[in-house]
């Protein structure tokens, strides 16, 4: 935008003759200059690059440079729900009624996921995420550590309990897992299924500029409380450190254990699930017995 900056105060201020021709051609005429200026300096930035690049390694860092005059961000992540293990698994902050029309659901289950998540409900058990990650630095990067943070525990929501096992897509059980029972959040190194080490230990993850590497994320609670967090990704460009922070559309990731109330039995207010007859739609709610902690 222009940046017309008011007349310094020592300045006679002058009423502009507003039906004057030369005045209002002076107007038509300040944008295009401006623009011809902005072009200007856009191609003279190109031109340097280009001449600097063709000089010895020893005198310039031509990635350096070009990460200097770029203006995109030198990470970009996207993350999503990966339900690639056919199970819908989740618990409502109240009671929710789920959208059914003859056993049949009338959303799709990521529809339905999303409106319990956004009320205030949360993943039962396990929560999988697909992360892609793509590297637009021009000397590359190399992520060093992903892990929950600003964790936050408490109890679980009680409202509507779903349960449904569907037909899942193919699933990648090679993955980088947290237990999330656990109060020192380190990722490990999931394969097969069973845990393997840590992931990052002697291992870096490395992006060259405008590639690309896909992730699974997988999160286990088996504790009956809730818990929200944020993602934060450690990368390394040259050898500065840099770190960005992720949550889930602008709120926290959640996942929740079981509602085990003081009872000692867990308790929802309603639960939907397979049906003896084959088809979704409400159960009763599962009253085991459990062992509360405080």
């Amino acid at each position: 935008m222009p940046d017309e900056s008011p007349p310094d105060q020592g300045e006679p201020r002058h009423r502009a003759d507003t039906g004057s021709v030369p005045v209002q051609a002076a107007k038509q005429l300040h944008k295009p200059w401006k623009w011809l200026i902005g072009g200007v300096a856009a191609a003279l930035t190109a031109v340097l690059i280009a001449t600097l690049s063709t000089l010895p390694e020893q005198l310039v860092d031509v990635p350096r440079l070009q990460d200097k005059v770029r203006t995109t961000d030198d990470l970009a992540i996207t993350i999503t729900r990966a339900n690639d293990q056919g199970l819908w698994a989740m618990i409502s902050r109240e009671r929710f009624t789920m959208p059914l029309e003859q056993g049949s659901m009338t959303v799709t289950p990521a529809v339905m996921m999303e409106q319990i998540i956004a009320a205030g409900g949360a993943d039962l058990g396990r929560l999988r995420l697909l992360m892609v990650l793509e590297g637009r630095s021009a000397q590359g990067l190399r992520v060093t550590d992903i892990r929950p943070v600003n964790v936050n525990r408490s109890a679980p929501p009680g409202g509507t309990r779903i349960y449904i096992n569907d037909e899942g897509g193919p699933e990648r059980t090679d993955a980088l897992a947290f237990d999330l029972d656990k109060r020192t959040l380190v990722a490990q190194r999931l394969t097969k299924n069973e845990p393997a080490g840590r992931f990052f230990e002697g291992v870096t993850i490395p992006l060259p500029d405008r590639e690309q590497v896909a992730l699974i994320l997988q999160f286990d609670l088996t504790k009956y409380e809730l818990v929200t967090f944020d993602l934060q990704v450690t990368y390394l460009i040259g050898a500065e450190q840099r770190t960005k922070v992720f949550n889930d559309k602008g709120r926290p990731f959640a996942i929740t254990g079981e509602n085990c109330t003081a009872k000692n039995r867990f308790e929802y207010k309603s639960a939907y699930g397979w049906t003896p007859e084959g088809k979704i739609g409400e159960v009763p709610p599962p009253g085991k017995a459990c062992k509360w902690r405080p």
